[in-house]
């Protein structure tokens, strides 16, 4: 089917994205785990490290930075184990920390330190949708990435379903990721539906 290996190609010109340039959280204070800058843009404000600031901190901004180094996790371990931090301030570095084994496993040189980086993510979003925001639509939308990492893609056609259900500020990534988890499971027609409709909303992505 034509449409379908069609959409396939821009499923893959995009997935990495997908997967990757879209999992942001924001600094202590509010979640903007899908902030509509690019990544170039948001590299260029120069976030930087500061000696002696709360490690919450610290995790923010590595992780608006794209890092996903052991020094930037060890920020947002430490954090959460260790840091009394506001509810939602707990929500926003479980995302954060989630966001950084998301980019660890897109970038992993094996497919077992892409699935243990998988596992790792999946892990903070299901405490968040679980315990502590069960309707953050960002958690549930990168929690269905992280699905896709380890190669549930029944279930992370659901998780990101019950996402765009919730509304999000970027949709397309969303329908990307979806269609990516549609075409692994067969559903090439529906694969293409949401490749389509990713590239109606934003033809320039």
């Amino acid at each position: 089917m034509n449409v379908g290996s069609s959409a396939a190609k821009s499923a893959h010109r995009f997935l990495r994205a997908a997967l990757t340039g879209v999992l942001w959280a924001g600094l202590a204070g509010g979640a903007l785990a899908q902030t509509p800058e690019s990544d170039s843009q948001n590299r260029s404000k120069a976030i930087t490290i500061v000696v002696g600031a709360p490690a919450s901190v610290n995790c923010a901004a590595a992780a608006n930075l794209g890092r996903f180094d052991d020094d930037a996790l060890a920020f947002c371990n430490r954090a959460i184990e260790s840091e009394r931090l506001s509810h939602q301030n707990r929500i926003v570095t479980r995302i954060n920390r989630g966001a950084m084994y998301l980019r660890r496993g897109a970038a992993a040189p094996t497919a077992a330190d892409k699935l243990a980086a998988g596992q790792a993510a999946l892990a903070d979003f299901d405490v968040i949708v679980e315990r502590l925001d069960p309707n953050n639509a960002d958690a549930h939308f990168n929690r269905g990435g992280a699905l896709i990492m380890v190669g549930k893609h029944g279930q992370a056609v659901e998780a990101i379903t019950y996402a765009l259900g919730l509304g999000l500020k970027q949709p397309q990534k969303a329908y990307l990721n979806r269609g990516a988890a549609r075409e692994s499971l067969g559903d090439i027609a529906g694969a293409f539906e949401d490749y389509r409709t990713a590239l109606e909303i934003d033809p320039n992505w």
